[in-house]
């Protein structure tokens, strides 16, 4: 269950969570970009977003995707795609090619230029950050409202909100979703 913004319509953890507050879609962050970026992007997102619980949002530079906590961060580069999430320890696996240290966190980073990129070995890695992220949070109380989930539709994404109508629909450009 997330909050959503009553400015921005974006799904956020909780209902204070500091966030960038203008309405951006993704079709917006995917525009002009390379082909074969854009056809990474549309299988990451066709599996993460699948995932039970997830939502994900545009800002200005990239797609936030959030369980109970966000677990991935999607940038847009100039030819390929950064990944960037939390594991629950360090690690050199391939593809990893950076580790930061952030508060409390080791952030991970992957980059991908083309779907091909996005395998088995990328998918099991964002499951162990996605996994952490609902672990963080099983004993915390729930401060937030809403209840939206993110549901692909060939080439339409909807934000849905549980026992209601649907809060949003986009329509996404040809390549998207491979739909």
């Amino acid at each position: 269950m997330h909050y959503i913004c009553p400015t921005c319509e974006r799904p956020l953890t909780k209902e204070k969570a500091w966030h960038y507050c203008k309405k951006v879609s993704i079709d917006d962050l995917l525009k002009n970009k390379p082909v074969p970026m854009v056809a990474a992007f549309d299988r990451l997102f066709a599996e993460v977003g699948t995932w039970e619980g997830v939502s994900a949002s545009a800002t200005k530079t990239c797609v936030v995707f959030i369980n109970k906590r966000t677990f991935l961060v999607v940038k847009f580069m100039k030819e390929e795609l950064d990944l960037k999430f939390v594991l629950p320890g360090e690690s050199d696996e391939f593809p990893i090619y950076k580790r930061q240290a952030y508060g409390r966190k080791l952030e991970h980073y992957i980059r991908l230029r083309d779907e091909d990129d996005v395998d088995g070995d990328v998918f099991r890695l964002l499951r162990k950050a996605y996994t952490l992220g609902l672990a963080e949070t099983e004993t915390a109380t729930p401060k937030t409202k809403g209840g939206h989930n993110l549901q692909v539709h060939g080439g339409f994404y909807e934000m849905v909100d549980a026992g209601k109508n649907v809060s949003s629909r986009h329509y996404v450009e040809k390549n998207c979703f491979n739909g």
